[in-house]
């Protein structure tokens, strides 16, 4: 028995329903979607919220007697960490952490943060007034530094300053002088004895440099390099010397006082110029009357002509290691502080009973800080008298 043959009005009334059941079924699958995205964005703002109270909560609580304004460290720490949620902080800045009376180690401190999402899903959007969502975290730390009861020594320390910026950018030597290479790795900020070679060759060409980093504590990347590593360079070779001939010294780097010297120990006789003035700018290029380059062997009465740039910046100043006091007596620690090339304050807490033996210190040992920074040392690890 032969199956009937569905129509072509069927067919098509069966297309048309799936299409008008598609058009209906559509706006509910956008909404759907809608809501979807912007339940994620708020989560998301929400537990990146609540890891921004938390690292303000612990903040407070290690630096309780903090200033808490405008442009503190607080302020700063809050608003970086802000920034990685996706609402609108409010109140913008952060408000200040909540403490009890007395600030005593164990007291919680609170810090309360509140930012504003914007509904992007329509018709839901008109459930919160102005379209937002307004999300809260709350975060609450015990005080783990200060004193119990009164402090004879004072107010605790005030937190230790960040640490300095001991990124250096690497010079690039190639093709000057030894000597110049030196001159320009030290002005760029790094430790002047830690140029290899430390002496001597001074007028040879360097053809290559390598820079070795004992220490990268700050993460430097790219053309930095931690203040303390160390540069070694190569030379490329020179002519042979023959009779009625003088090796050309690399003036490149150096400043024209010193060229000058230079020209005059190798045993030219010819002139150099500029022959007065200009001494402390840098000599950027040279050129004798016979062509000639660092290396080569010219006659003596050979002139040279020194072109000249400006003098070298000043190294920014170098930082100081901070000497690890724990465990060792008060006794020798101030002998150890400036040994150590400190110039700032060296205090004790409590100032009376010495000597002790030192269980904390406010400045991490190890770490490199500015020459100038001040420390105190402490009896007690907790920060107790």
């Amino acid at each position: 028995m032969r199956q009937p043959i569905p129509s072509r009005r069927n067919s098509s009334r069966s297309r048309g329903q799936t299409t008008v059941e598609f058009a209906l079924v559509l706006p509910i699958m956008i909404l759907l979607l809608l809501i979807t995205i912007d339940f994620g964005r708020v989560f998301l703002g929400w537990v990146s919220l609540n890891n921004a109270a938390r690292v303000g909560a612990n903040y407070a609580a290690n630096n309780p007697h903090a200033t808490w304004g405008a442009d503190t460290d607080y302020q700063t720490l809050m608003a970086d960490n802000m920034d990685a949620t996706n609402c609108t902080p409010n109140p913008d800045p952060a408000t200040a952490p909540v403490f009890g009376v007395t600030k005593d180690p164990g007291e919680l401190v609170r810090v309360n943060l509140d930012c504003d999402f914007t509904v992007i899903t329509p018709i839901i959007n008109a459930f919160f007034a102005g379209g937002t969502v307004t999300v809260s975290s709350t975060a609450a730390f015990p005080i783990t530094f200060g004193c119990l009861g009164s402090c004879s020594g004072g107010p605790p320390a005030p937190p230790p300053p960040p640490p300095a910026n001991n990124c250096r950018t690497v010079p690039n030597v190639v093709d000057l002088s030894v000597a110049g290479a030196r001159l320009a790795w030290a002005s760029a900020g790094f430790i002047a004895s830690q140029f290899i070679p430390a002496t001597g060759d001074d007028a040879l060409t360097v053809a290559g440099q390598a820079v070795a980093e004992s220490a990268n504590t700050e993460g430097c990347s790219g053309s930095q390099r931690f203040f303390d590593s160390t540069m070694t360079v190569s030379t490329a070779p020179i002519e042979p010397v023959t009779a009625g001939c003088i090796t050309v010294p690399n003036l490149m780097g150096v400043t024209v006082a010193t060229a000058r010297t230079t020209w005059l120990a190798a045993g030219f006789s010819g002139a150099f110029l500029p022959a007065t003035g200009s001494d402390a700018r840098v000599v950027v290029d040279q050129v004798t009357d016979a062509p000639s380059g660092p290396g080569d062997c010219r006659p003596p009465e050979t002139t040279v002509v020194v072109a000249h740039g400006s003098a070298y910046p000043a190294a920014p100043p170098q930082p100081c290691r901070v000497p690890s006091f724990v465990n060792t007596s008060t006794a020798t620690a101030p002998a150890t502080w400036g040994g150590a090339g400190f110039t700032g304050s060296l205090t004790f807490r409590p100032s009376g009973g010495l000597p002790y033996t030192i269980r904390a210190q406010s400045l991490v040992g190890g770490t490199f800080v500015q020459c100038t920074s001040a420390i105190e040392l402490r009896k007690s690890a907790s920060g107790n008298p």
